[in-house]
């Protein structure tokens, strides 16, 4: 970097830090003078359930029938009472709203405002989980709202208190200016520092870029289409964020699933890109604009990256542009994004391309450098770990198809030099994924989980039923939203889309006509063969019944599309490479000898750029498709903070055997000879407990899920042997008249930390490696 451009960067760096001081003092002032808004709890009125109690708004046990139903409820007007507020005015700005409760059953809580002002408030309706004590939901003002109350909504079922009522202000405002600016800041230091090579590279640029933007259009639109598991996966950001926040790190379990008793997510499903997002919302941001600002990032990523690994294959940046473009809008991603919302397979396929990049350089990169050649296995590892870090079964799909192309080039994978750059690559990826790898072997082998009975092939699942049709492939412009149904019309789009299914028309035909390169004979077959092992002609019950019944963890066999598009892709770019270099006859006839090379290079230059521009505009044909059905899809959702989420919403896979994929029932915990209990403190999976044991000691289940790692002690620091109880809850033996406090923290192995600290180790060394390459290396 020249002298000129670090002092314009230096300046631009001192400018941000200016502006961010500036910002976060005047915040800081501004926030010290907000109050709290008054809530008269006493003043508050009820239609008919509710009643005050000794200055407690309850709904008492004799108001219920015999099934805890309320005598003289309509079943079906389920919101019909409730727990009003006196109108207030609430200042523009943040707050959190605090409840004191104790229900039987799940309620709610609503907000009402005259009709002008519902649109300046960022609050959606949610529950108040009957297994927590209390409640603390975040709205955001954009204006001075009138006659703004709070509705505490009764279902007509079970007791109810409820004990208190703040709202608060807090400081989310200055929180996301902050962060917000920061991110803006960093996107303009990267303007800065690349600005020549910006300049130099535009269009290319903003073809990605509006592709990029194309893809995330949605995101610019109120709310977020509604999605399979769409909820399970904006849990996984939120139990990320409350469990960071009590200085969990890295987090292995979170206590927000299950309304506080425990889950284990992070340990089986890779979640290091989910903390950009979770760290959105520590810093105050809803749940709805922290994931569709991944959302927006993830597309910018997957196109971006996509472009500099077909680049570094094809050669070529016109290609590298079309086959990225045909690669990033394939309606299955676009059905994985939208659709599905399946945040583990999405996130998946930024990596594909860069395995890809990997494994062609591996197969076609002279061994005689053998420095040169060896950082392939970096790359391959980068991929892997990638995977591994977003999706364990892409990881395993992956690893099937790589496996099955180590055999088809037999001749090249049992090189000496090959073999040792995939042992490296192999090696490279268990220690840069140690720190996921290891807890989930660890779990896996010593911990009774509903996976295990799956993936040991103990029960036979029938799957071949769910793959893609072979129509659908053709269906070019399928249907985005639908659901695995044996119904056509009910699916949605398993299809590679129009860009790719070209590219693969193109090869064949080029290979009937024999003019087709070594290149896209094994593209255009890997293509086809992942394209068969997609759909629903594949033998997978037979193999599920008859070989391995573990196979079926797969679930649907279209998950195999994803990697099918990588190599529909790299087909699409080796078939338009064979157009660059194969002119027709007619249009070189009679020219002589001498100039054959320069009209070859002419005219195949002409076609190139044809086929260039016809696939781009297939790709906004395909882009223009994909806006016209998301508009008309008519499930929205607009979540704004955590309990407006199903926290129950857990995948039964990681639970335990005996654990159910259910909301736990209130008082399921069995004690035995405890005469006293009570919860004192809830901070994560850190909590503290009073309990008095009976004179002959007693046992007491505690009301969290019992998973490997947690320690139970009590104040003076003696540990208490755990056990399994009532449906898997941490159960402990209490000695003789034990009375006193019990504590939980769940305590990583200390293997687990040794595992984290060589992955760290080794990221360090590998910039350290590719640094000194770069710039020292003679």
């Amino acid at each position: 970097m020249s002298k000129q451009k670090n002092s314009n960067l230096i300046k631009v760096l001192a400018l941000e830090a200016i502006a961010l001081i500036v910002i976060a003092f005047t915040g800081f002032a501004m926030n010290r003078e907000r109050t709290e808004i008054p809530v008269d709890y006493a003043a508050m009125s009820s239609n008919g359930a509710y009643q005050a109690v000794d200055g407690v708004w309850k709904v008492a046990g004799d108001k219920l029938d015999g099934e805890g139903f309320l005598i003289g409820a309509d079943e079906e007007d389920a919101n019909r009472y409730h727990l009003l507020s006196e109108k207030m005015n609430l200042p523009k700005g943040d707050y959190t709203l605090i409840i004191q409760y104790d229900v039987a059953v799940t309620q709610g809580v609503s907000f009402r405002t005259d009709e002008e002002y519902e649109h300046f408030l960022d609050a959606q309706a949610y529950k108040l989980y009957h297994n927590r004590p209390s409640s603390m939901y975040h709205l955001h003002a954009k204006e001075e709202i009138r006659d703004f109350q709070i509705s505490v909504d009764y279902n007509n079922y079970g007791e109810a208190s409820i004990y208190s009522i703040q709202l608060v202000p807090n400081a989310d405002g200055l929180k996301r200016v902050l962060l917000g600016m920061v991110l803006l800041f960093l996107l303009i230091d990267l303007i800065v520092w690349k600005w020549e090579w910006i300049r130099s590279h535009r269009t290319r640029l903003i073809i990605l870029t509006l592709i990029g933007l194309g893809t995330s259009l949605p995101v610019f639109a109120y709310g977020i289409s509604g999605g399979h598991d769409l909820e399970f996966h904006l849990m996984r950001i939120d139990a990320i964020a409350q469990e960071l926040m009590y200085h969990q790190f890295p987090v292995r379990i979170s206590s927000l699933w299950l309304e506080g008793f425990g889950y284990p997510g992070s340990i089986y499903y890779g979640e290091v890109l989910l903390y950009f997002p979770a760290l959105l919302r520590m810093f105050g941001y809803s749940i709805m604009t922290s994931y569709k600002v991944f959302l927006l990032t993830v597309n910018m990523v997957t196109v971006f990256l996509s472009y500099a690994c077909f680049r570094g294959i094809f050669k070529d940046y016109k290609i590298a542009v079309v086959t990225a473009v045909a690669y990033s809008i394939a309606p299955y991603r676009l059905a994985d994004l939208y659709a599905r919302h399946a945040v583990g397979e999405y996130t998946a396929m930024i990596f594909f391309p860069v395995i890809a990049l990997a494994m062609y350089r591996i197969y076609t990169d002279s061994t005689k450098n053998w420095k040169r050649y060896n950082r392939n296995s970096l790359l391959l590892a980068i991929g892997m770990v990638g995977l591994l870090s977003t999706h364990m079964l892409s990881t395993e799909m992956a690893v099937v198809v790589l496996v099955i192309v180590a055999l088809a080039y037999a001749k090249r994978t049992f090189r000496k030099e090959t073999i040792l750059v995939l042992l490296h690559a192999v090696g490279l990826t268990l220690l840069l994924g140690a720190f996921f790898i290891v807890p989930f072997i660890d779990y896996y082998l010593t911990v009774p989980a509903q996976i295990n009975a799956r993936v040991d092939g103990g029960a036979f699942t029938a799957i071949q039923w769910g793959g893609a049709y072979l129509s659908e492939y053709f269906n070019v412009f399928e249907e985005l939203f639908g659901w695995n149904s044996v119904m056509l019309y009910e699916r949605m789009a398993f299809t590679p889309g129009l860009m790719l299914m070209i590219g693969l028309l193109l090869a064949v035909g080029f290979w009937f006509k024999g003019d087709a390169t070594r290149e896209m004979k094994v593209t255009t077959a890997f293509s086809v063969l992942l394209l068969w092992m997609a759909s629903n002609l594949f033998p997978w019950d037979y193999i599920t019944l008859h070989v391995w019944g573990g196979a079926s963890v797969i679930q649907f066999p279209w998950r195999f599309l994803g990697i099918a598009d990588v190599f529909l892709a790299l087909t699409l770019g080796f078939t338009m490479l064979r157009i660059k270099d194969f002119p027709r006859g007619k249009e070189v006839f009679d020219v002589d000898p001498e100039e054959w090379l320069q009209a070859k290079e002419r005219v195949g230059s002409r076609r190139h750029k044809d086929a260039y521009i016809w696939l781009l505009a297939c790709g906004a044909l395909s882009l223009l498709v994909f806006v016209q059905q998301y508009s008309s899809y008519d499930f929205v959702v607009n979540y704004q903070d955590t309990d407006e989420l199903n926290v129950n919403c857990v995948t039964s896979f990681f639970l335990r055997e005996d654990t159910p994929e259910a909301a736990v029932p209130k008082g399921v915990m069995q004690n035995t000879n405890i005469e006293a209990y009570e919860h004192l403190t809830r901070e994560g999976t850190y909590n503290v407990f009073y309990v008095k044991a009976g004179k002959d000691g007693g046992t007491v289940e505690l009301p969290l899920f019992h998973y490997k790692g947690y320690h139970v002690t009590d104040e003076s620091g003696t540990e208490y042997e755990i056990s399994d109880g009532t449906i898997d809850l941490i159960s402990v033996e209490l000695p003789a008249g034990f009375d006193g406090k019990l504590i939980t923290r769940f305590i990583e192995p200390w293997y687990w930390r040794l595992a984290e600290i060589i992955s760290v180790l080794t990221v360090i060394a590998c910039i350290w490696m590719v640094h000194w390459k770069k710039h020292y290396e003679l």
